[in-house]
């Protein structure tokens, strides 16, 4: 088994627990960028639907940028930023939790947030 269906048996296990809480560590490794899409759509309508408390464990800032609700970031043990998801993509707070520089993107199509880590310079 690769570690891509590995990781969709584990989701669909927690998700046939039927929790009121759903705890997810780094949910899209492994998974191919369809894959990762088709969980996250599952993701938002248990939690829309099912009224599911998620916390998930993530270094993908793009999967963050995609959900409505609250953010927790820390860095070295300590809370960097706690808003509301759209805040986190404000100048220079990407930058202050993970040290590098980063571009905040709208993709006109869709309005959506996507998070460019800038090169060296």
């Amino acid at each position: 088994m690769s570690g891509g269906e590995r990781q969709k048996v584990m989701i669909a296990a927690a998700l046939a627990q039927a929790g009121s809480i759903l705890l997810l560590d780094e949910p899209g490794t492994y998974l191919d960028p369809r894959s990762q899409a088709d969980m996250y759509r599952i993701l938002r309508r248990v939690n829309r639907e099912l009224r599911t408390t998620m916390l998930f464990v993530t270094h993908d800032i793009n999967a963050v940028l995609s959900w409505d609700g609250r953010v927790m970031a820390l860095r070295e043990g300590s809370v960097a930023f706690h808003d509301r998801t759209p805040m986190i993509a404000e100048d220079g707070v990407l930058e202050k939790i993970f040290g590098v520089g980063f571009r905040v993107l709208k993709v006109p199509e869709t309005e959506r947030l996507v998070a460019v880590q800038e090169g060296p310079e």
